[in-house]
């Protein structure tokens, strides 16, 4: 049976202290807590304080995918003003693996400025993969070595994908 919801607002509220451990045990037991966390965290993601932000992306990015938090992700990925969330965002995106954050991806490679975020997009459109990611990778233009590197990654993990059978007629 999942915890009652007002425990789970009490762990979301714990994610926003100095005290390290006190923050990865409420991240523990929201993560036991399984999918009855995922509302709240997605609900985290539009808290005020950038720690709960930042916890909830990295949270969501280890449970298991719903359209709501992939939503959520994909918002603070472009439009979170804190750039550790928009990091974890990327990450979680990535760990999810689904197509249809390439366009927020993409959208929030073309905007970043903050040079230790860009990697973890680029690496989050490599872990996706398919068609769609390797031609967005190949549109990028690294700034930095770590971009550089992260490219290289994020390309040779969707080269290494296995490809779907082309279909031949005759």
């Amino acid at each position: 049976m999942p915890p009652p919801d007002a425990d789970l607002a009490r762990l979301i509220a714990q994610l926003d202290t100095d005290d390290q451990q006190r923050r990865k045990r409420a991240g523990a037991a929201l993560l036991a807590a399984g999918r009855a966390a995922t509302p709240h965290l997605v609900e985290a993601l539009r808290s005020p304080a950038p720690r709960i932000r930042q916890s909830a992306a990295f949270l969501l990015g280890r449970l298991k995918p719903t359209p709501a938090g992939t939503e959520a992700l994909e918002r603070a990925v472009v439009t979170d003003p804190d750039a550790k969330v928009r990091k974890n965002a990327a990450v979680a995106l990535g760990a999810h693996g689904s197509p249809t954050s390439i366009d927020a991806l993409t959208a929030a490679l073309e905007q970043e400025s903050v040079r230790w975020v860009r990697p973890s997009l680029i690496l989050a459109l490599g872990a996706i993969g398919g068609p769609q990611a390797a031609e967005r990778l190949q549109e990028i233009e690294p700034q930095t070595e770590p971009e550089r590197e992260a490219l290289l990654r994020a390309s040779a993990h969707v080269s290494a994908l296995p490809q779907p059978a082309a279909w031949r007629s005759g």
